[in-house]
């Protein structure tokens, strides 16, 4: 992740200085979370800024940034995008102390991917999401997200392909 400033420009890096350079799936993920529910002026790693256009090429493969294309396609931005399913909390009503509160991150590899869980609940709800990272050349890259229930898998980020 050393290239995020070179990606995003260093407007959008501006009070991001004081902060340790991403190093690691695990961190990325911790990062997402603590900016939940943040003032978009002060959030920094809100998964819908990572998704941006001028931001998805230091975050996710190349595969995934398809996806992001595809979704993205009617410039209306994430708000309307299909993907709004693919926040960092599946949902629209949260309350973010309660998900900074009782998030529990583990990780482990799994071939040539790290897993990264993030568990926690939010307005009394369980949630689990799955972020999927490969090792690629530029660094470490989100490959999937996962939305994860009881009976299986409730969404998958590479699947949403299409608005229909």
């Amino acid at each position: 992740m050393r290239r995020i400033a070179a990606v995003l420009g260093a407007g959008w890096m501006m009070g991001l200085s004081a902060a340790a350079v991403l190093e690691s799936p695990e961190q990325l993920v911790r990062a997402i979370y603590f900016d939940f529910g943040k003032p978009a002026l002060e959030a920094h790693y809100w998964l819908e800024k990572l998704m941006a256009p001028e931001a998805r090429h230091a975050f996710f493969t190349p595969e995934i940034i398809r996806v992001l294309e595809i979704n993205y396609a009617h410039e209306l931005g994430p708000a309307y995008s299909c993907l709004e399913v693919a926040q960092a909390v599946s949902g629209h009503d949260y309350d973010e102390i309660e998900i900074q509160n009782t998030l529990r991150l583990d990780s482990r590899d799994e071939g040539e991917r790290r897993l990264v869980d993030a568990r926690f609940s939010s307005l009394g709800w369980p949630h689990h999401l799955r972020y999927e990272f490969v090792l690629t050349a530029d660094g470490w890259r989100i490959a999937d997200i996962l939305s994860l229930w009881e009976q299986g898998t409730h969404w998958r980020l590479s699947e949403l392909s299409s608005c229909e």
